[in-house]
């Protein structure tokens, strides 16, 4: 490792340990809110992942995207919530080793589960254009093996990535910004078009009524 990188991503840690809480009144709201939401996430999203597990009429590729989703909140209820607990806690009491090391367990973390939230959403609104504009052929393009092949890739492809956050925060922040704004642009334009198609297809069904009732 690069001495200059190294001695970045350690003045990155420290840095993020110096943050100052005003009062102790923030750090235990900080605290006691993020407590919450880590029971609340974990519970529900296991709920949901107990529920897709059983037999439903949702088509099986898009079944896998939701259980993907429904994992990585998990992961951040169960996971993420806890380390930033952590954190906020040795800053408190100025532990300051241990909040370097959950500093960077929280990075990586963050970056992993945000990340992989952020593409299986994409993924979904793909999926949800294709259901549409493919019609009876998007259950022969779409298929299980097709989806779960994608689904794992993402998570390889992200772990992997998030590594690089050991030898150079910076390129991690740059990577993953790219990625942001294209889930962004793609999400958006699935949508935008899923909902053009719809209101082309709301519009002809309503000048067919008329044309009926003209009749």
């Amino acid at each position: 490792m690069d001495i200059a990188q190294e001695g970045g991503n350690q003045s990155i840690q420290a840095l993020l340990c110096m943050v100052p809480l005003q009062g102790n009144h923030s750090l235990w709201f900080l605290v006691g809110s993020n407590a919450i939401l880590a029971i609340t996430s974990t519970f529900c999203n296991a709920v949901i992942v107990a529920a897709l597990s059983r037999g439903s009429c949702i088509h099986p590729p898009s079944k896998i995207l939701l259980r993907s989703l429904a994992l990585t909140d998990f992961c951040v209820g169960f996971l993420l919530d806890p380390l930033f607990v952590m954190f906020l806690i040795s800053i408190e009491y100025k532990h300051w080793n241990l909040c370097t090391q959950i500093t960077l367990a929280v990075l990586v973390a963050g970056q992993v589960l945000c990340t992989l939230s952020l593409f299986t959403l994409t993924a979904i609104s793909v999926d949800r254009l294709l259901a549409l504009l493919l019609g009876i052929r998007y259950r022969q393009v779409v298929t299980f093996k097709r989806v779960l092949l994608v689904v794992i890739c993402f998570w390889a492809l992200i772990i992997s990535l998030a590594m690089v956050v050991f030898w150079d925060y910076q390129f991690s922040l740059y990577y993953n910004s790219i990625a942001v704004l294209l889930c962004a642009v793609t999400t958006t334009c699935c949508y935008t078009k899923i909902y053009q198609k719809l209101h082309h297809h709301q519009i002809h069904v309503h000048q067919d009524n008329q044309t009926d009732m003209r009749r």
